[in-house]
């Protein structure tokens, strides 16, 4: 299964899902959504600043010199970036070598939790949750000794024709097997929601 080239957050909206309902109120995931909402407010920065320059261009009486506008090419590479800002996410330490600790976005364990969920038969995945485990001060931090992560929780639907313990285990038994093969973590509890089931 190919990885999607449209980044999306945890919850599994795209980042395109979301701009495109900027201008609306939050629909009611958005709106219990802290991912949805981060995105949304980041979203709303970029859009405010955007008309703000355009204002102060419009007051100003000034029409940028066509030769300086930006290229679609140029505009398409700012939007790559910034798509994989909004992929990458928070950095959790997996490791800890000589030169410092090595950190694994939250973004990339999502991506393959979900790979590794929607690779079981009969299971669509919904949304990935990451919980890192926290140092007592509240930081992320890492101890060789203990798990990098306090749980991922993967929200499913299922198909009518499997059943609710076998599938659980061949999801934990694939996202351990995936975390710990890509990235060596160890993603301490798995736990699984079922929030709907559906017709094959």
């Amino acid at each position: 299964m190919a990885i999607d080239e449209n980044p999306r957050l945890g919850c599994g909206r795209s980042i395109d899902e979301v701009w495109q309902s900027i201008d609306r109120p939050p629909d009611a995931h958005e709106f219990t959504c802290d991912q949805c909402r981060a995105a949304r407010a980041s979203l709303q920065t970029l859009r405010s600043v955007t008309a703000r320059h355009r204002s102060l261009e419009e007051t100003a009486g000034t029409d940028p010199d066509e030769s300086l506008r930006p290229r679609a090419r140029v505009r398409e590479n700012v939007l790559a970036v910034a798509r994989a800002e909004v992929r990458r996410g928070r950095r959790i330490p997996a490791t800890v070598t000589e030169i410092g600790p090595v950190l694994v976005s939250e973004q990339a364990l999502v991506s393959l939790v979900r790979l590794a969920a929607d690779s079981v038969p009969g299971v669509r995945a919904r949304r990935i949750d990451i919980t890192p485990r926290r140092r007592l001060d509240g930081q992320l931090g890492y101890d060789p000794e203990a798990p990098v992560l306090d749980a991922v929780t993967c929200r499913i639907a299922i198909s009518h024709t499997v059943t609710v313990p076998r599938v659980s285990a061949d999801i934990r038994d694939r996202v351990i097997a995936v975390l710990s093969r890509h990235v060596s973590v160890d993603p301490g509890a798995v736990n699984i929601v079922v929030e709907d089931v559906y017709d094959a």
